[in-house]
């Protein structure tokens, strides 16, 4: 009887430090999940800063070519532009 109950207080006792250690790797790997979805949202604010900057850069270039476009339409203008002030002069 005596030996029975050892064996029993002995098994857990086992018992209780795998439960322990259990319990210690559930908590590291809670850790790592929070870290985990913070990586994510971060991950998700770059992608967006992304986008927004390539819509930025599309728009810039469409300002761009517009500009330039409008730069060589004035250039094929000016030597009617110069012809009409010198027939006024």
């Amino acid at each position: 009887m005596l030996a029975e109950t050892a064996a029993r207080s002995k098994q857990a006792g086992e018992k209780e430090k795998a439960l322990a250690e259990t319990q210690q790797q559930l908590a590291g790997l809670d850790a790592q999940e929070k870290t985990s979805i913070a990586a994510k949202t971060e991950i998700q604010v770059l992608e967006q800063c992304l986008r927004d900057g390539e819509a930025k850069i599309a728009e810039q270039q469409q300002r761009v070519a517009e500009a330039e476009q409008a730069l060589s339409v004035m250039e094929k203008a000016r030597p009617g532009q110069e012809a009409f002030a010198a027939a006024e002069a």
